[in-house]
């Protein structure tokens, strides 16, 4: 025991001092270069700021990401603030809070013209967006298959776990209130034909934990029409792929200069459910003079999500352009006119 001792217990201390020393060098090492160490980020809110740095932007549904860029997330929680959501593209880029982008055959906005970040024509501040959509311009397979083309801009509150990518936003029994900022310029090339149609912004359903997308029409839709040179926008309402009643509120529009749009919407499977709408300021109502459309807005329980952009069908040739600046959403609507 003595030359186990004596031999071995003075070369083992000095070995084992080595290595601890090693290992600091190390982690100090680590956290000088990269100034954190044995960190991962989960967080489902996809970094935005990564569309524009080169990050892949997931599809529809897959809401877990890793943004590599540490820009810090601006999005209040929803219990932190009335105001859960602001998008003003001031800083040139898109903000946090965008879940995905639907573009086609691109994945990042610097690969796409499809839709930039511009400084003319702007609502408010010194940036805006501007969507593009050409002949050609789908993005899924089943736009592929109908002669649909689409840009957009995608919000997508995913519920998985037990947790929700942005709170109760959109979810069965919850009230909300959504702006945006719209400009059709004067030139814009669309006079509605047959069955063709342009959708300029929708809340979309999901599927159901497991089962694939349902390719319903979105309960909620802003329809842009345009016949002999009179504009409108077409407010729709309703679950049209379950036999319930669709309703259409239309207000006169003018193309060339900025449109606001406001939207209440209460979200429910049953009676329950609401929709108001005002065009600069002024509440747009239906035939027998109602401001609210109620009824189901959801076909299920997973939430609906809101898609910004142009989405449109059935055989449209020409190159349609338009910009949206201020988008917002809030919990009361005092927090979203605040500074809008």
């Amino acid at each position: 025991m003595d030359n186990i001792k004596n031999g071995f217990a003075e070369p083992l201390t000095v070995f084992g001092i080595a290595a601890v020393v090693l290992i600091v060098g190390i982690w100090v090492y680590s956290i000088q270069r990269h100034g954190k160490i044995g960190i991962k980020r989960t967080d489902p809110i996809q970094n935005a700021s990564s569309y524009a740095t080169g990050s892949s932007v997931p599809q529809p549904g897959n809401t877990t990401t890793k943004p590599s860029d540490p820009v810090q997330n601006v999005l209040p929680s929803a219990n932190s603030s009335d105001q859960l959501f602001h998008e003003g593209f001031e800083n040139g880029a898109l903000s946090p809070g965008w879940t995905s982008l639907a573009l086609h055959g691109a994945k990042r906005i610097e690969d796409s013209d499809s839709i930039q970040i511009v400084t003319d024509p702007v609502r408010k501040g010194t940036h805006a967006l501007k969507v593009t959509v050409r002949d050609g311009d789908w993005v899924y397979f089943g736009d592929r298959l109908n002669d649909k083309e689409r840009a957009e801009l995608i919000r997508q509150n995913s519920c998985r776990q037990g947790t929700c990518t942005f709170g109760n936003e959109g979810r069965e029994g919850t009230e909300l209130w959504y702006a945006w900022s719209i400009l059709i310029p004067e030139d814009y090339q669309y006079d509605r034909v047959g069955h063709d149609w342009q959708i300029m912004g929708q809340w979309h359903d999901q599927p159901e934990p497991g089962e694939s997308p349902s390719g319903y029409s979105p309960p909620i839709s802003v329809h842009y029409r345009s016949t002999g040179g009179q504009s409108s926008f077409v407010f729709t309402y309703g679950l049209r792929q379950t036999g319930g009643p669709i309703t259409e509120v239309e207000a006169p529009i003018e193309r060339g200069k900025w449109i606001n749009l406001m939207f209440h919407i209460g979200f429910s499977q049953g009676k329950d459910g609401f929709l108001e709408v005002w065009k600069d300021g002024v509440p747009v109502k239906t035939d027998q003079g109602a401001t609210r459309i109620t009824g189901p807005n959801m076909f299920n329980a997973e939430p609906n999500y809101l898609r910004i952009g142009l989405y449109r069908g059935v055989g449209q040739k020409q190159t349609n352009t338009l910009y949206y600046d201020e988008i917002k959403i809030a919990t009361t609507k005092e927090a979203l006119l605040s500074e809008w």
